[in-house]
């Protein structure tokens, strides 16, 4: 037996047979692209998911207890995350901004001061 043959024959104790795996992630996968933000993410987040989307095939079609498929799981998805440029981080500073745009907006109609936007970091 080839060395190549050796691996494979290992590979699918742990990641279960590769036309299971694969006719279960080509099922995955076209789930995914009908979903109406499927479009809407960039390249490296449905990269991301499709490698997700293989390591539950595996898990469902494998190991289920082989450890690295969970930790790749992970993996995948703070790399999905990474390439995401909301955050709670960013909606809370997007939400301070709008609020203070509000009440400065509202202050100048109505021609007055508005002390009040010193708690958002920036006064008149």
């Amino acid at each position: 037996m080839s060395n190549t043959k050796k691996i494979l024959s290992e590979r699918e104790k742990t990641h279960g047979n590769f036309s299971d795996v694969a006719a279960m992630g080509q099922q995955l996968k076209a789930v995914m692209s009908m979903s109406k933000n499927w479009l809407a993410l960039n390249h490296a987040q449905r990269e991301a998911l499709e490698y997700v989307q293989m390591k539950v095939a595996r898990v469902l079609s494998g190991d289920r207890n082989y450890r690295d498929h969970w930790e790749d799981i992970a993996g995948y998805a703070i790399l999905g995350a990474d390439c995401s440029n909301t955050s709670l981080a960013t909606v809370e500073k997007d939400l301070v901004e709008s609020v203070r745009e509000a009440i400065q907006t509202a202050a100048e109609e109505e021609g007055k001061e508005t002390p009040v936007l010193s708690i958002f970091g920036k006064n008149k």
